[in-house]
């Protein structure tokens, strides 16, 4: 038998581990990155792909690749390519799950107990933007620098 089947746990049997799971502690990576812009957009529950995240930048594996360095549980999958992009073949798509993103909404408070660092620093963005719709692109970054490193972000 030159091909004999595999007996490995491709028979969808689930393997079990007798450690306890590790607790839910990811880093937020650095605010002016592709790495949190993937993220920020992936926790509103956005599936990322590499034609929807954009084809002006560098590939967006290796900015999945940096957030589970930082301990992000990114869920990925392969899906069709999309029409007029590339050869074809499947292409890897990436999410996180609806647990992860509700874990994230219970990190513990900043000062003012009222919300997590990520919401509280969304929140304070998204007004920025509200008060200063024609603010350029070099203040709209900086201003959310300041937040950023005011919230300790």
């Amino acid at each position: 038998m030159k091909n004999p089947e595999s007996r490995q746990a491709s028979s969808g049997f689930k393997q079990y581990s007798f450690l306890p799971e590790p607790e839910f502690n990811p880093i937020f990576p650095s605010p002016q990155s592709l790495a949190y812009q993937a993220l920020s957009r992936m926790l509103q529950g956005e599936r990322l792909t590499q034609p929807g995240f954009g084809l002006n930048c560098w590939r967006l594996a290796a900015y999945i690749k940096d957030l589970d360095y930082l301990n992000w549980p990114i869920e990925k999958a392969d899906v069709p390519c999309p029409a007029g992009f590339g050869s074809g073949r499947p292409i890897r798509e990436y999410w996180l799950s609806t647990e992860t993103i509700q874990k994230v909404c219970n990190l513990p408070a900043v000062d003012d107990g009222s919300l997590n660092r990520y919401a509280h620093y969304e929140q304070l963005k998204n007004q920025w933007d509200q008060d200063n719709p024609s603010a350029t692109i070099r203040e709209r970054d900086t201003a959310i620098n300041q937040i950023a490193t005011k919230l300790g972000i």
